[in-house]
């Protein structure tokens, strides 16, 4: 799965402590308007399976439980990715939801 499956969760994990991480891979170049699209797309999606409270349903999660939302890109983000990815940022932080990024290739 990665960002193009705007309808699936890629990688759900549980830390030790509790705390739920929803990882989104992402192995697009930046530059096209539709791969930003894409991982909005996504992160929405992403959102609404926690608002749903779907996240509870998968292992043991408490309702308390922290939740983050991590980017895993092989490209780093152009200025538009990462101005988008700071206001989606500061949206989910409102929701109780951290959103990260990460790139490895």
């Amino acid at each position: 799965m990665s960002v193009e499956d705007t309808d699936k969760i890629d990688i759900m994990t549980r830390s030790e402590d509790g705390a739920v991480t929803l990882v989104i891979t992402d192995h697009l170049p930046w530059g096209d308007g539709e791969h930003l699209l894409a991982l909005q797309a996504k992160l929405n999606r992403y959102l609404a399976f926690v608002e749903s409270g779907q996240h509870l349903e998968h292992g043991d999660v408490a309702p308390d439980a922290v939740v983050r939302i991590k980017v895993v890109m092989k490209f780093a983000p152009d200025q538009e990715a990462e101005q988008f990815l700071f206001k989606a940022g500061e949206i989910t932080a409102t929701m109780g939801v951290a959103l990260t990024y990460e790139v490895t290739g």
